[in-house]
């Protein structure tokens, strides 16, 4: 599992590196997307969508775009345009994943392979769940997801429910007019409940698992 672990920082180096170089280079989509919001309509829906995709390989400011999805579009459409953005995000990552898991497959042995495929069976779907408010870790998840061969529609919805929370979190936020300086606050409720899944999760496969063990079950 460690080579699994070194591609794992790995991509977190690469996505650290992209933030430094849109810094650098000073990049206005990639610091502010005021630019295609400004616009309004169709032009800031769809390019507040394609922005979120991108944001599985670039640093997007993503919470920034779903609050301006909020305050544009209202709290009901804009949660839909963030998490559709979202979860063809989701979709790419994966199948990034997918595709280098070739490349991968070479440095990786079977053994490391089944550990972390039953790993991924067992425990992915909670780990894209969790993950999905969290920069950095939201993209490494979902790659390392379409690596181990995780199962379309666990990733789906796994996708979905880590999604639904943080957008329309951030589309209230916005609709409501609090202002962007409250997106902090509205991030931090984003993780709360990311960590309220994670507890849950925990829970239910313990549950299971004292089940699977008591004999009086069988």
């Amino acid at each position: 599992m460690k080579r699994y672990l070194y591609i794992s920082l790995g991509l977190i180096c690469f996505f650290l590196l992209t933030f430094f170089a849109a810094e650098y280079l000073n990049v206005p989509l990639l610091k502010d997307p005021a630019y295609i919001q400004q616009r309004g309509g169709l032009f800031a829906a769809v390019g507040g969508i394609l922005l979120l995709v991108s944001d599985v390989l670039l640093p997007v400011p993503g919470s920034l775009i779903m609050i301006g999805n909020g305050a544009l579009f209202g709290v009901l459409l804009g949660t839909l345009l963030s998490l559709t953005g979202g979860m063809l995000a989701c979709v790419c990552g994966y199948l990034i994943g997918k595709k280098g898991s070739r490349l991968i497959n070479k440095f990786i042995s079977e053994k490391e392979k089944e550990t972390a495929s039953k790993l991924m069976m067992e425990w992915g779907y909670l780990a894209i769940i969790i993950t999905r408010p969290i920069p950095l870790l939201s993209e490494t998840v979902i790659i390392i997801a379409g690596t181990t061969g995780l199962k379309w529609n666990k990733m789906l919805l796994s996708s979905f429910l880590g999604l639904l929370p943080g957008t329309f979190i951030y589309a209230l936020t916005g609709a409501s007019a609090i202002g962007m300086d409250n997106g902090v606050y509205s991030f931090l409720i984003v993780i709360v409940v990311a960590g309220f899944f994670w507890v849950a999760g925990k829970m239910i496969k313990s549950g299971q698992t004292e089940k699977i063990s008591d004999p009086k079950t069988f």
